[in-house]
């Protein structure tokens, strides 16, 4: 089956049980930046319209899943701040990328599929841009 094979949980187990593929590990950067896209596709946000800051942020549980996120992020140039607890309740982890350079590697490398995360990634781009 192809979710074992992958490292994918069992269903029903939550993020907590979640790992980053061996495969992934392993893989050049252009793999890595497609898996990240996908992370941020299901797991990712954009600043709202009305906040002051420009960011983009992925947000889980499982602390190890985000640490290993950052890695790939590092090795790609784009430098993450640091993971914080959301929601201590639950236990969502963030992390947020909101330095201006970063900010504008990460929106030309990873992206995004989703069509609104899309729209909004464009938006804080021409904010960006716009900046001096």
């Amino acid at each position: 089956m192809w979710k074992q094979d992958y490292g994918f949980p069992e269903d029903g187990e939550g993020q907590g049980s979640w790992n980053v593929p061996s495969e992934i590990k392993s893989a050049n950067s252009h793999v890595k930046a497609s898996y990240i896209r996908g992370v941020f596709d299901t797991e990712g946000d954009v600043s709202p319209r009305s906040s002051k800051t420009a960011y983009v942020g992925i947000s889980q549980k499982n602390r190890t899943f985000l640490e290993e996120t950052r890695r790939f992020l590092s090795v790609l140039d784009i430098h993450p701040g640091k993971t914080h607890v959301i929601d201590k309740k639950s236990g969502t982890l963030r992390m947020a990328i909101s330095e201006k350079k970063s900010l504008l590697r990460f929106i030309k490398i990873i992206d995004s599929e989703h069509p609104v995360k899309r729209r909004e990634l464009q938006r804080v781009r021409s904010l960006l841009e716009q900046e001096t």
